[in-house]
């Protein structure tokens, strides 16, 4: 998290958080675009490069996660990432990630966090995942299990 923050220091003026307000609505918000890669188009407002569907999504997780204007794509990039270092849920799932979570195991958990609906679909964890993967991939990887994919933190050897 202190990279993500140093690297949008060094880019930008622009704090991770302004006020109160933010703080609490980030803290309630849970992504709803499982296409990622195309979240930066969506917070251009670039409604013509993604299908309608990915670009209310997007839209929808650019204002949750109350991102201020003007931002470049590794300013962008390094500002998703401290947000979601910042939320509840990601911490307990940070901590939990020391051995694999498979799809069940995620939902399962995010259903005991309050986050996820039910543990039979595992929609949230499949969403949150990728975003983990996509803006934190130094922090989390992807990998096969006899259940399917989980994701794992990567283990740094120094």
């Amino acid at each position: 998290m202190q990279a993500a923050v140093d690297a949008l220091a060094a880019s930008s003026a622009i704090p991770l958080v302004a006020s109160a307000e933010e703080v609490e609505e980030v803290a309630e918000w849970f992504p709803s675009s499982r296409q990622v890669q195309h979240l930066y188009d969506c917070y251009l407002g670039h409604q013509d490069k993604v299908i309608s569907s990915v670009f209310e999504d997007g839209r929808l997780d650019v204002s949750g996660l109350c991102l201020p204007s003007g931002l470049g794509r590794e300013s962008f990039e390094n500002f998703v990432a401290a947000r979601l270092q910042s939320l509840a849920y990601v911490a307990a799932v940070d901590a939990r990630a020391i051995a694999p979570i498979d799809r069940r195991t995620g939902q399962g958990l995010l259903v005991d966090l309050g986050v996820a609906r039910a543990a039979e679909d595992c929609t949230e964890w499949d969403t949150l995942s990728e975003w983990l993967l996509w803006f934190l991939p130094q922090r989390y990887r992807r990998i096969p299990t006899w259940d399917g994919p989980a994701i794992s933190r990567s283990q740094l050897i120094r």
